[in-house]
């Protein structure tokens, strides 16, 4: 039976993770976005606007609910669908952009990314829906939001690795960082659970898709099936 809203909030620092997911967000991607944003096309702003603005609402949501403003927690909520429609729609806009690109590194790495791009629009997609029905159930809403927020981690980390850890040189092993990097976020989240709580379906099944998007991305990229799905999509 579903656990009542007005319950205490489960994690009493959730703004702090959240800001935290927020600021490497904004790390990762202000050299090839928010430092280029004049240069940029409309769909990667919508994209990346619209990323930005879910993570604040995240951490506002977040912080509305330490300071027991349920009204307005629920109000946000019901609006957040703005923000979901445009980060959805953008973001396929991109990976047609990204699969129809000429550079070196788009053909190379295009159909790999992808993969990897829309699956994880999918997951954030039934991650949302699941926590806007399970709204009234305090420990699934909780963790099936927060994971939305771990979705970020992997592009942004990515980006990260080659500034922060040395020998990662090629896109690969900074691709490889960044889901290791996720994944053990993950993980802690799942420790965190089993030491406080108990074990809710949310954030072992994030890692499962996790473990199997970093297994299955480079293969699948290479697949002449999804090679000829890329240029039917490319070709739209």
């Amino acid at each position: 039976m579903s656990r009542p809203f007005s319950r205490p909030a489960l994690y009493p620092h959730a703004v702090w993770y959240f800001l935290a997911a927020l600021a490497l967000a904004v790390a990762g991607f202000f050299p090839s976005f928010f430092a280029r944003l004049g240069a940029t096309d409309a769909g990667t702003v919508l994209h990346g606007v619209s990323a930005f603005a879910w993570l604040c609402l995240l951490a506002l949501q977040g912080w509305l609910i330490r300071r027991g403003e349920r009204r307005w927690h629920r109000a946000l909520g019901r609006a957040s669908w703005l923000i979901v429609l445009p980060l959805v729609g953008a973001g396929l806009v991109m990976v047609r952009a990204m699969v129809a690109g000429k550079t070196p590194f788009q053909q190379a790495f295009g159909p790999m990314l992808a993969w990897h791009d829309l699956t994880t629009l999918l997951y954030f997609l039934v991650a949302y829906g699941l926590a806007i029905h399970w709204r009234r159930h305090l420990h699934l809403h909780a963790r099936l939001m927060a994971t939305t927020a771990v979705l970020v981690l992997p592009p942004a980390l990515s980006r990260l690795a080659p500034m922060l850890l040395p020998g990662i040189d090629t896109f690969m092993e900074a691709y490889h960082a960044g889901m290791f990097a996720a994944e053990a976020v993950t993980l802690a989240l799942i420790v965190h659970d089993l030491r406080r709580w108990r074990l809710w379906p949310p954030y072992p099944v994030l890692l499962g898709y996790f473990v199997l998007l970093h297994l299955s991305t480079p293969w699948i990229g290479a697949q002449p099936a999804w090679l000829a799905f890329c240029r039917w999509l490319a070709a739209l």
